[in-house]
């Protein structure tokens, strides 16, 4: 699901299926930080630990990113050790690996650093993650080729 911005108001295919769109103006958040593209070089894989599903895919999106020349870290995260928080240091972009309290809690860790997440569907409710198992490696060559924008707050 491509991030569209137009005109002042951002949005995606869902957001425009419930007829909703971000307006980025005049929000204090954005002029905060401010947002440009990139192409993540250092990516944290933080999978629900208590999910295989979610380690599996971890693994497979690892070699997809090597092959790339992108260097990974693994913080598989456990909801039992909620003290536990990875190391962001010199991360660009943390990608999880779950459902959406997976994401909620990767959003919690990264928002106030600014750090980007990318949601990969391992869970049971994924109505907030990006990619689904399907379409991970389609996803990830979209975003190394900068077909995907994701963005980043400088």
């Amino acid at each position: 699901m491509d991030w569209v911005k137009e005109e002042g108001f951002i949005y995606n295919s869902m957001m425009l299926g419930f007829g909703l769109a971000l307006k980025i103006d005049n929000c204090d958040y954005n002029k905060n930080m401010p947002l440009t593209p990139f192409v993540p070089q250092n990516v944290l894989l933080m999978p629900n630990a208590a999910v295989p599903k979610a380690v599996s895919l971890a693994e497979k999106l690892e070699k997809l990113l090597s092959d790339q020349n992108v260097q990974t870290r693994w913080f598989p995260y456990d909801f039992e050790d909620l003290e536990r928080v990875p190391d962001l240091n010199g991360i660009d972009m943390v990608t999880v690996f779950g459902g959406d309290g997976t994401l909620l809690r990767a959003g919690h860790i990264c928002a106030p650093l600014g750090i980007p997440i990318l949601g990969v569907q391992a869970g049971r409710l994924s109505f907030l993650v990006e990619l689904h198992e399907e379409d991970l490696a389609s996803g990830i060559q979209r975003l190394i080729k900068k077909k995907i924008t994701i963005w980043k707050a400088e």
